[in-house]
Formats: structure tokens, sequence, C-alpha cells
């Protein structure tokens, strides 16, 4: 049964693997010890099934009467960090003598505990045995050796104080196994310097106390095989007399793979953080340009990868648009829809993956060293592709946070569109498609203050359609929004880009020119030359069509405002106009 089917809040293949198919009980609590889900595994060895159990506490479903106090105590203790612990549970046959080991995980529904319990009646039974392993090694080396050797685990026996602390007395065939070492090689060698990289939370100074003591102890420790291979063990130590002197004997349960699973659990969780901040910063964005960028930056973060390219889809093409740093423009190139893996991702909406390009007739690759790729389609608005020049760079894992990116670039971009679209529609007039009077008011002030700080000048050119009411009586008002659009586009074909064209309301526009030069002066002669072109040319009116025009500059040293100089402006047009009545 999947975790999803079982209703497990949970995220990531690694994780349901983990909880559903660990070989070992395992239970996931929330804040207050309540049972959230268990895997198949703790039905076996318990008897409770989740429909039984899910909301019940943990203490009162499996913790004998007697310990209560002790578990609720535990609990406490798991909350702050990873604990392990050896106890007894109660199951629906009687008692279970366990190992448990609980830690607090991040989930999507928030924090809970994981707790895993081993049934250890085998290990209990082993240090019965081995309490009576002084006398049995007395009475029988045979009996013992072949205990020894039959473990499962690997078995050193260690010399105890004095000089040589910790050198191997003896080892059985899996330590054999587990470190790479003959026997005869590991006889005489010190477990602590010789195999051991990572010592023990607990110090060694402690652990050789309690054994002093006659204590058993157990912890986790990192050695280093033969080979050079690291590896973890779960150490039980209990002191035992061995031919007559004072010695330990250390069984080593290896662990690695459980490590392993838990170190992938923790990279699993950093990315989905990273992942999480990312949206919000994706979310702090305003323009596209700004956007795409910080999609890179995040997929560099997270992904594992030699090149990041987003190509945004214009016509019947998918043109790159942000790139990963350190990229050469030969590295990236506009792919048709269908074309290649990115414009056939983008066309059949969706995700394509593999470790070697080489393996796919259809991919173009821009680079010869390019291997394993994921390509995933940003919606219907462009492409999200990743490589690595080394073959199967990326898991399915990989992917999925690469389409969850993808998504998010997807709203983000749509978002920013939209915005930008309403600006542009607040600033613009309608009709025409010029700049509005009410932008027009937003940015003077703001040229005015470049000029007084740069000491430069403005000039400003109002216009009106001369008689424009004629034309909408005499021809319809259809006739004159047509007027309007053919003046707003001879004007914005004869302005200069850095000039700002404004439909300033109804039949009147306004040209500001900014730092204008000597030329300036020419403008109005320049636009009435090609209006009088247009009138030889078009046959929308059957009287030629003028303008009133009227120019003015101001700069700093005036004594007068800006708005002085838009006033003088428009005077000079309304001259203009009588003029030509």
């Amino acid at each position: 049964m999947k975790g999803e089917e079982r209703g497990l809040p949970l995220s990531g293949e690694t994780f349901r693997q983990l909880f559903e198919d660990g070989p070992e009980p395992t239970v996931l609590l929330d804040e207050n010890g309540r049972i959230r889900d268990l895997n198949r595994r703790f039905e076996e060895v318990f008897g409770y099934e989740l429909e039984e159990a899910k909301g019940k506490g943990i203490n009162s479903l499996i913790v004998p009467e007697r310990l209560i106090e002790e578990a609720e105590d535990l609990d406490q203790k798991s909350k702050r960090g990873y604990l392990n612990y050896e106890t007894v549970r109660e199951g629906k046959e009687g008692e279970i003598p366990v190992s448990v080991s609980a830690t607090p995980v991040t989930v999507e529904e928030g924090t809970y505990v994981m707790a895993t319990y081993r049934d250890v009646t085998e290990r209990k039974e082993a240090k019965e045995r081995l309490k009576l392993t002084r006398r049995e090694l007395k009475e029988s080396k045979e009996r013992y050796q072949r205990y020894f050797e039959e473990l499962g685990d690997a078995i050193f026996v260690l010399k105890l104080g004095g000089a040589n602390h910790g050198e191997i007395l003896d080892a059985n065939t899996t330590a054999v196994k587990q470190t790479g070492y003959s026997k005869e090689e590991l006889i005489g060698m010190n477990i602590r310097e010789d195999l051991v990289v990572k010592s023990p939370a607990m110090g060694y100074e402690e652990a050789d106390d309690r054994l002093a003591k006659g204590e058993t102890i157990s912890f986790t420790e990192q050695k280093i095989s033969k080979h050079g291979t690291p590896y973890w063990t779960e150490v039980v130590v209990t002191p035992i007399e061995y031919e007559g002197k004072e010695a330990a004997l250390s069984i080593n349960r290896d662990i690695t793979e459980r490590k392993r699973a838990q170190e992938s659990l923790k990279k699993e969780r950093e990315k989905l953080r990273q992942l999480h901040d990312a949206v919000d910063i994706l979310q702090q964005q305003d323009t596209e340009e700004e956007v795409l960028q910080t999609a890179v930056e995040v997929a560099e973060k997270i992904l594992d990868f030699h090149i990041c390219a987003i190509g945004l889809v214009e016509g019947d093409y998918v043109i790159p648009n942000a790139t990963s740093s350190g990229i050469t423009p030969d590295d990236t190139t506009k792919f048709k829809l269908g074309e290649g893996i990115t414009g056939k991702s983008v066309q059949q909406g969706r995700s394509i993956w593999g470790d070697d390009l080489r393996d796919y007739p259809e991919a173009k690759p821009t680079n010869p060293e390019f291997k394993a790729f994921i390509s995933s389609p940003i919606g219907d608005l462009g492409n999200f592709q990743i490589v690595s020049k080394k073959v199967g760079s990326f898991t399915e894992r990989d992917v999925e946070l690469t389409e969850i990116l993808a998504d998010h670039l997807q709203e983000e971009l749509q978002r920013v569109r939209l915005e930008k679209e309403l600006r542009e529609q607040a600033i613009r007039d309608p009709l025409t498609g010029l700049y509005n009077r009410r932008y027009f008011n937003e940015i003077l002030q703001q040229e005015a203050e470049k000029c007084k700080r740069y000491d430069r000048s403005l000039a400003f050119v109002m216009m009106d359609v001369n008689r424009f009411k004629e034309i909408n009586d005499h021809y319809s008002h259809q006739k004159g929004d047509r007027v309007l659009k053919e003046v707003a586009n001879l004007l914005e074909e004869n302005v200069r880009k850095a000039d700002t064209l404004v439909r300033y309301g109804g039949d009147e526009f306004l040209v500001m020119i900014p730092y204008p030069d000597g030329k300036s002066e020419n403008v109005i002669t320049r636009l009435r030359d090609k209006l009088q072109k247009w009138n030889e040319q078009s046959n929308l009116l059957d009287s030629p069509l003028t303008l009133a025009m009227g120019m003015a500059h101001w700069s700093p040293d005036q004594n007068r405002d800006v708005e002085g100089a838009l006033k003088e402006a428009d005077k000079k047009m309304y001259e203009d106009k009588k003029d030509n009545s």
C-alpha cells in the first residue's frame, strides 16, 4: 500500500520508501504523541492495523503501564532531536523488547516525530547469552567459537584497559567481511586507531569509564574498510573475560544504508526548503527579465548541472532568453516548435529527460560535451532546460523539482506580463496607443529634475487637428477616430525614440523633447512636410488635413516653472490655429 493511499501527508519518493518499505516497525507521531501513520512492519510486529491505531496515543497503545512515565519523558526529548534507547513495548501477543530510535521530521503539514521500533529480542537473548559467556568460555571453547562465528553482526574481542587498550584479540567471519581485512590482519590492530574515522558522540573516555563499571554500552561510529570505503556501525560493547583476562566484546551492526537514507532525506528536505524560498523570491520580481534570471539562479543552487537555459515562445520558435553563468552564445540556439528536444517538449506539453543526449536521435545538442538533460515546458510560454556534461546526472526527483520550478515560473511570468499589460493600459490611450495625459503628468516633473541636475533643457510641441469638429460632423465620429489614429502614426514615425509623444486630450497631441539640439526648431517644419505628403497619398478625407502647432522651450535658469512653458506652447498653437482658420 502506497503512502498516499494510506493518507500519509508526506512528499518525496525517498521518504515514502524509507517509511513504508522500511524493515523495522516505524510510526509517525504528532506533537501530542498520537499516531499519524504506521508501516507494514509495525502491523506485523505489534499486531495493530492503521485503522485501529490512528489517532491513539502511542504510549497508551504499546507502552506497559509501569513504563508510561519513562516513555513520556523520552517523548519530550525526542522532540528536541535524535534519540535512541532500549525499552519494552506491548504487542497483542505480549511484551516485546525493542530498541527505539526517535527523530523529528518535517513534512508538508508540519513537524512530527518518526519513531522506529527494532525488535531486539534476539539481541536481548544474545546479551543474556553473553552474560554466560565467561562461564561458557571456560566450559566449552568450541561452543563459544560456533556462536561467535555464526552471529550475523561483526564481533570483535578487544583488550580492555592498560597498554594497547582497544587492541583486537579476536574477530569473527562477519568482521572480516565488514572490514575487508583478513582475520590475521585484524588481530593486533587497534579498533579505535585503525578502523574508526568518526568517534561516537559519548566519547571514548566516558565509554571506558562505563565499561570499567561493568556496564554494557551502545553507540554509533563511522569506520573505514581496508579498501578505503567508509561505513557506519551500530555498536554494543560489553565487558567479558577472555582467556582469563578482562576484555570487551564489541558487536558491530552495519547501518550504512540506513545512514544514507537519512542523509538522502535530509538533502531532500533542504532542496524543498530552498525551492520554497526561491518561490518567495520569484514573487518579488517586477519584470520578466528579473523573473527569468532569478529562476536560473535558483536552479543553479538546487540542481547539479553545467548548463541552464530558459527559452520563451515567440511565434513558431522557442527563443533563449536567460542562461546560467559561464554559458557561451554558441551553447544556445532557437528551436522551432516540435523541433529537437526543446521544441518537442513545448509542443507536447511534457517533460523529456535522459541520461545521454546521444541516445536521442531528435536531439540537436549545440555542444558535443552535453550528456544528461531535463527539458520541461513552462506551460505554453516556453521551456526550462538543464544539461550536464556527465552521463546519468539526474534522477526522477530532479525532474520533479524542475517541473515544480517550471510551474512556478509559468505563474510568475503570467503575473508580470499581466501587471505590465495593466500598467500599459493605465498609461496608454486606447484609441491611438500613445501615452496619455496621466502618464505625461507623472514623468513631467521627473524630466524637469533631470534638467536641473544636468543643466539641460526641454522643448514642447503642442498640436491640434484643425477643423476636427467639422470632420466629425461631416463624415462621422468613426472617421474622426481614423483621422486621430493616422495623425498618431504619422507623429510616432517622425519623432525620436527619446521623445515622449502624448495624446494630450481630444484632438490635441504633445511632443516632449528632452535635451533638444539646434535642429529641434525644425520639428514643426518637418512634421508639416510629412503631413503634406500624407495628404497627397491619402484619400481618407476630401480636403487636406492640417495641424495647428506651437513650440516652447524650458530650462532651469528661466524665471518660470515647466508648466509655464507648456502654457506658452499651447498659446502659440492657438495663435497658429487662428492664422490658418
